[in-house]
């Protein structure tokens, strides 16, 4: 059977020894939004999350007998989909776990790790992927450290959060940096936070921990993206201009290449537009339909809250190329549903269900044991899916690519 292990050098009268799993970084799973219940549900399946609209002004107070009949506005559903019901199964013949019989709890144990690992890796992956593609702004220099020198790019990070609004500048656990551990050794690295007069604590000297910065908790994750960057080059604003505000920009044709999603740009002077503060700005481009590839003229979509300033016609749109997204954000702007898969039928009849939380996650995943003839099938499964439902309140902390 195709399907049959491999246990030759497990099978010693006395079997002692038991694999060390490895687990990789988990950064953005505890500090992200998690709509998590035992509820079932299917591929494809939506949840709504409501959000109230921004109110752009107040109005003025007019005394009267009655109150205004005023104030009412549309609260917008943004709807989530469970894009992926995945599972790691897991099976032993009977024979094969009387061959190791001692040792079998110990290589089910691991067998239960290494599938907890597996799903919370692609889960992480998905996290980021999401999250750098539809944050709103970007800062930091490629092919550059963050921390190469100083802590000023977590100040950096804070004022663009900060600017756009969001939440948990001054309350702990509301803010997160999550970084590869390039940038992680090079926060390790810094004097100011390894000297225990300087950093307020010995924690990073002593024992490596990334202790709470300018009011950001920092983790790392081994799942942060190198982003490619497109190609594109010469493109430039269109002749109609564009507002501060705007998100959706016009642009010439560019002289080749393309833009992608995840992609920051610069607007130069092409047009004598704008402010100078403005120049540095990095614009994320969204993981949106944007028609602008090779030559040909389109638009491309910028995160929220948009343009700082107005531009105008030729002004140039110049990508940023390659680098390592680490990340900035609040806990609201991203949202991770998890819930069990749906279940049904005659196969579900000899199943067994427990939930077990992985100690590294956070994360409470299904698992399965079926009976079957002279084996046992065992599932480690869970339902997701992810959104930015805030992109004001996501920033892109560009590093090196490693």
């Amino acid at each position: 059977m195709a399907n049959l292990n491999t246990l030759t050098g497990c099978i010693p009268s006395i079997f002692a020894a038991r694999d060390v799993v490895s687990r990789e970084m988990v950064g953005m799973i505890p500090a992200v939004n998690i709509d998590a219940t035992s509820e079932q549900v299917a591929l494809d399946q939506t949840v709504t999350v409501r959000q109230y609209p921004s109110i752009a002004s107040s109005t003025a107070v007019t005394p009267g007998s009655y109150a205004p009949d005023t104030g009412g506005r549309t609260v917008t559903p943004v709807t989530m989909a469970i894009t992926k019901v995945q599972a790691v199964p897991i099976q032993f013949t009977n024979e094969e776990r009387k061959s190791i019989e001692a040792g079998f709890d110990d290589i089910l144990k691991d067998a239960f790790t290494q599938a907890m690992r597996t799903l919370t890796n692609e889960i992480e992956l998905d996290l980021t992927t999401v999250a750098y593609k539809n944050a709103s702004r970007a800062y930091g220099a490629t092919n550059a450290n963050p921390f190469a020198s100083s802590n000023a790019i977590l100040a950096q990070m804070g004022k663009i959060l900060n600017d756009n609004g969001a939440p948990g500048a001054n309350q702990p656990g509301m803010r997160t940096v999550v970084m590869n551990t390039d940038a992680g050794a090079g926060f390790r690295s810094l004097a100011n936070n390894i000297t225990a007069y300087a950093a307020g604590t010995d924690a990073t000297l002593r024992q490596g921990t990334l202790v709470n910065t300018l009011g950001f908790d920092l983790k790392e994750s081994a799942q942060i993206v190198n982003h490619t960057g497109g190609t594109m080059t010469g493109a430039q604003i269109a002749a109609a201009g564009e507002a501060a505000g705007q998100t959706t920009l016009s642009l010439d044709g560019s002289d080749s290449g393309t833009v992608l999603a995840g992609d920051f740009l610069t607007l130069g002077t092409g047009g004598g537009s704008g402010t100078g503060t403005d120049y540095a700005t990095k614009y994320m481009v969204q993981d949106s339909t944007h028609t602008l590839s090779g030559a040909a003229s389109g638009n491309i979509i910028i995160g929220a809250p948009g343009l700082r300033v107005a531009r105008v016609n030729d002004d140039e749109a110049v990508l940023g190329g390659s680098y390592a997204a680490n990340l900035a954000f609040s806990r609201n702007a991203i949202v991770l549903l998890a819930r069990a898969p749906q279940q049904s039928g005659y196969a579900e009849r000899n199943r067994q269900v427990m939930y077990v939380q992985d100690p590294i996650s956070g994360l409470v995943f299904e698992v399965s044991i079926y009976d079957q003839y002279r084996q046992t099938h065992f599932e480690v499964a869970l339902a997701w899916g992810v959104k930015v439902i805030k992109p004001e309140h996501v920033a892109v902390m560009v590093g090196q690519v490693s």
